[in-house]
């Protein structure tokens, strides 16, 4: 018996502890006084019962307490905002990239891989959307591609890194045309659990031959028309909030007009209430889906536009580059409004994307950055954070991505491994469009190590740059 509990042990016994109570007993009739002195005692009881327990019970639950104090405990952090953006937008979020990376870099280029292609188009039409001023979209007309390769720079620093990305997004969107999903005559896809599909060979540098820099921008050169850089293809919105994106989004505001990007014909026109285009029903909302004139080594090109407000278009139509093909709204699975864009090569389904990045003409004065972060054994390695900073400021962040990534996810009863496909020319596992002509340094953090490459941006062109961690 605990020591504690040894005085009113004696106490009760002794019947000193009970004294009021058996008086009080003593006071009743003859015949009740045997009943109650028992549950007298049988209180005594539990009270002693109660008095041995607690010190153990207590006992436990500060041992309990203590190993839970011992436990890491996950802490937010709360990056700190910078912008830094080039092009001037008038979207509604912007994500800038805001770190500050204590890096020295001691690269030195010694393989580069140049090659030219040049490409007339014709001048877009110019289109008078309803609603809307008349608006106009001319992509350059002409396009280049320099690939270049550094491949023996190293550097070790710390670098510490802090990132913030704000939103700000209008009101909910009115749907004014619910018109159902009109599909001209196609092959039908139904979204099924895949495997994981075969790894690409990450040896193989792109030729002028296998670039398509085709597209021109889906909204007119006065708006926001170029990707928000949150959540870009192939990722989950850097905190890993979101599914796997399949596309990239252009913020603007609800009504916006959108343009198509190439000749092409009207293959979608309506809502995917019915017909599903994802790996669910209303995913998308209103959409229209495009199927290029211009094919890719042989394969159909489709372009996706989702989550509109209004469909200007009917399946089988013909349009070309600049012609309104519907306006942005917030339809379908959307948190504000904004135009979801796709680009699906062989097939219109979900599993057949590609990154815009890779397909988008570059804005003036801008190039494109295509890029690999390969582990030791050459293969890629998934969620990488990736920091671009110019050259002249090493030690200043300037933008930041993520490498593609995967997701297991069920809907409705079945399972998915929900992921996006590199490019067929480009087996890329992450890409920055946008990137105003430079010098930049390209690294990543991988076990307090970092590892950086120099990487030179031409306008027009494509630059090329791998990473390969230890």
């Amino acid at each position: 018996m605990p020591p504690l509990l040894e005085p009113a042990f004696r106490a009760i016994m002794a019947r000193q502890f009970m004294a009021p109570i058996l008086v009080g007993v003593s006071r009743l009739q003859p015949s009740r006084r045997g009943v109650y002195s028992a549950l007298a005692y049988l209180l005594a009881l539990a009270i002693l019962l109660v008095l041995a327990w607690y010190p153990s019970w207590a006992a436990r639950r500060e041992s309990a307490l203590a190993a839970s104090a011992t436990e890491p405990v996950p802490i937010a952090v709360v990056p700190e905002a910078s912008a830094t953006a080039e092009p001037s937008a008038t979207a509604g979020p912007s994500a800038t990239a805001g770190p500050s990376a204590t890096e020295t870099a001691t690269a030195s280029p010694t393989l580069t891989v140049a090659a030219t292609e040049s490409r007339t188009t014709q001048p877009s039409a110019t289109a008078e959307p309803s609603a809307t001023p008349p608006s106009s979209a001319t992509p350059p007309s002409s396009a280049t591609l320099t690939a270049t390769v550094a491949l023996s720079a190293t550097a070790t620093a710390g670098a510490s890194s802090a990132t913030t990305a704000t939103a700000a997004s209008s009101a909910t969107p009115t749907v004014t045309d619910t018109l159902a999903a009109t599909v001209a005559p196609s092959e039908t896809h139904t979204p099924t659990a895949i495997a994981l599909r075969p790894t690409p060979d990450f040896s193989i540098v792109a030729t002028p031959e296998a670039t398509h820099l085709w597209l021109g921008r889906p909204v007119a050169p006065d708006l926001n028309d170029w990707p928000d850089r949150y959540y870009p293809y192939g990722s989950t919105g850097g905190a890993g909030e979101y599914r796997v994106h399949h596309g990239v989004e252009f913020i603007n505001d609800t009504g916006t007009t959108l343009l198509a990007v190439a000749p092409a014909r009207v293959e979608v026109a309506g809502d995917d209430l019915q017909q599903s285009y994802s790996y669910m029903l209303d995913y998308y909302g209103l959409l229209v889906v495009l199927r290029l004139e211009q094919e890719y080594q042989g394969q159909p090109v489709y372009v996706l536009y989702g989550h509109l407000s209004k469909v200007l278009v009917q399946p089988g139509q013909l349009v070309d580059p600049g012609d309104p093909i519907g306006e942005i709204g917030a339809s379908g699975v959307a948190l504000g409004p904004h135009l979801h864009f796709e680009v699906r090569v062989g097939a219109n389904d979900f599993w057949s994307t590609r990154s815009p990045d890779l397909w988008l003409k570059p804005l003036a004065g801008m190039g494109t950055i295509v890029g690999r972060v390969l582990n030791a054994q050459g293969q890629p390695l998934p969620e990488a954070h990736v920091q671009i900073s110019r050259a002249a400021t090493p030690d200043k962040a300037w933008r930041q991505t993520w490498t593609y990534t995967t997701r297991d996810i069920e809907i409705d009863g079945r399972r998915y491994i929900d992921q996006v496909n590199p490019d067929d020319a480009w087996p890329e596992t992450w890409t920055m469009g946008e990137v105003p002509a430079g010098s930049y340094i390209v690294g990543v953090r991988v076990n307090d190590k970092s590892y950086t490459e120099l990487v030179t941006v031409q306008e027009g062109q494509i630059s090329y740059v791998v990473l390969q961690v230890e």
